[in-house]
């Protein structure tokens, strides 16, 4: 089975969980075991908690904390809501003296799972603007400097530039201070919170690549200082860019981190709204030999931005894992997959719980290790474009979808692996101006001939989907393929037809 990695984010399940805990009349470690508990039945085997977004949800003496955060912002006319569900991170340490985060790790061992610390390297989240006098924040200073990549990036201006010495002291000030502080099995850096950590669009960005591999080489030996500390190797895990060219792009050299041996795992992931089935998994292994790779798949597809964020359902996540697995991916990675467990602090209503990605969750988080969980359930390996960000500037993404049609074939690649032959197999395509049965379609150069009305809302074989993949104006429709067929590591679609104005907006093969 390839190693599933799970990143639990600094506050969206972990401050419900804390806060309901925090309700009863006694609090003792024992009873925050069951946030970790609930991955025992899964096929987790690492578990990363996200400890820092311009912030720490841990005490910190390098830069201010969600604690202090609590304390100082009624102060600040910071929203209720928004100091209600951080406060427990000011009562848990303050109160009760107890460090969540210490209990989580030692548990997560006791369960024979590998437990990690998070940093998100670069986030600007909201609450980070942040500017009370009170509230001891590196972003006020930063700010007040300009070491902030500015007004030109739009929502991620407020990013710290790491061309600023001062900026790359503080974050490796506090990798040093966390990591000393905690024994762990590794320490993820999350580049893609943010990313953009250079002003590129003016930058010399030769010069700021070689300041990034330095400041690897600065974690590697913090690294290499803890581990003299704790008595056993830690591994460093990176969240990049879903491919080369993007992430050194963006100022950051992979391959430079392979050759000196600064990284042991590279996570090539989306960023947040789409699934993209697209990770050149195969490109990355071969780029960077002794690196483990673990292809990332976020929690939404937003195939259709007129329709809303659309969440990945279990079988499409399966399908994305699969396609990885497939390419050779060392290991599966999900980000905001997380599972809130307040049992047996408090009752759910089950009507509740059916429509919460809880449900979702658990499901791919039991069954997305190894091809053989995977195909036990239905499969649908989506064509999901990279998503546009809102970047100041991207190089070229990866956008095979949607693709206007014409009497010269286009064609598809899906990496699906040998797809079992006691599958059922049915290529689902979505065209907008043309009925399917209109076109020529091809499957590994097999005609499909039988077409039938597909709702994506509901999936013969599989049953209820979510169906906002699309908008109103696709039409969606379904051939059955011979599993016969589809025995290669890559099946190929090609789709051609007389008509001029047709576009294809979705395409899928599903086994059931």
């Amino acid at each position: 089975m390839a190693r599933l990695y799970m990143n639990i984010d600094i506050n969206s399940y972990v401050c419900p969980f804390l806060n309901t805990v925090l309700e009863q009349e006694n609090v003792y470690p024992e009873m925050l075991w069951p946030f970790v508990d609930i991955y025992r039945s899964t096929q987790v085997t690492d578990v990363l908690f996200d400890i820092f977004c311009q912030l720490s949800a841990t005490p910190s003496s390098c830069i201010g904390t969600l604690g202090g955060l609590c304390r100082w912002g009624t102060e600040n006319g910071i929203e209720d809501s928004f100091l209600n569900m951080h406060r427990c991170y000011q009562l848990i340490y303050e109160r009760w003296q107890i460090d969540p985060f210490q209990v989580w790790i030692d548990r997560c061992r006791e369960n024979g799972q590998n437990p990690w610390i998070s940093v998100r390297m670069n986030d600007c989240h909201p609450f980070a603007l942040l500017k009370h006098e009170k509230i001891d924040s590196f972003l006020k200073k930063a700010l007040a400097n300009g070491w902030t990549l500015g007004d030109d990036y739009g929502y991620f201006g407020k990013c710290f530039d790491y061309s600023v010495k001062e900026v790359r002291d503080l974050m490796l000030s506090y990798i040093r201070e966390q990591l000393s502080r905690y024994d762990v099995y590794g320490i993820e850096l999350d580049f893609m919170r943010e990313c953009q950590c250079f002003r590129y669009l003016t930058a010399d960005m030769k010069a700021c690549t070689e300041i990034m591999n330095q400041f690897m080489r600065d974690v590697k030996q913090i690294v290499s200082d803890c581990e003299k500390i704790h008595g056993h190797p830690i591994r460093i895990l990176v969240r990049v860019m879903r491919d080369y060219e993007h992430t050194t792009f963006y100022g950051f050299d992979p391959a430079c981190w392979a050759r000196e041996k600064l990284v042991d795992i590279i996570n090539p992931t989306p960023r947040w709204t789409g699934g993209d089935s697209g990770i050149p998994v195969a490109e990355w292994k071969a780029l960077l030999p002794g690196v483990e790779v673990a292809a990332g798949i976020e929690t939404a597809v937003n195939y259709a931005p007129d329709r809303g964020m659309g969440y990945a359902t279990a079988e499409i996540v399966r399908g994305l894992a699969a396609g990885y697995l497939a390419a050779g991916s060392d290991g599966v990675y999900f980000f905001n997959y997380f599972v809130n467990s307040d049992a047996p602090y408090r009752t759910f209503d089950q009507h509740m719980l059916s429509a919460h990605p809880y449900i979702r969750n658990m499901e791919v988080l039991s069954g997305c290790a190894d091809l053989e969980s995977i195909y036990k359930r239905g499969v649908r390996f989506a064509v999901i474009p990279q998503a546009g960000e809102g970047f100041a500037k991207y190089p070229p993404m990866w956008q095979p979808l949607p693709a206007k049609l014409g009497k010269e074939a286009q064609s598809f690649a899906i990496t699906t692996g040998p797809i079992p032959k006691s599958k059922r197999a049915m290529l689902i395509v979505g065209i907008e101006g043309l009925d399917a049965p209109d076109a020529d379609v091809r499957v590994n150069g097999k005609s499909c001939t039988k077409w039938e009305k597909i709702n994506l809302a509901y999936i013969p074989g599989i049953g209820m989907q979510t169906g906002n993949y699309v908008s109103g104006e696709t039409r969606c429709y379904g051939c059955v393929v011979d599993a016969d067929d589809l025995g290669a590591l890559t099946q190929e679609i090609e789709i051609k037809t007389g008509h001029e104005n047709a576009v294809l907006t979705w395409l899928e093969l599903a086994a059931v």
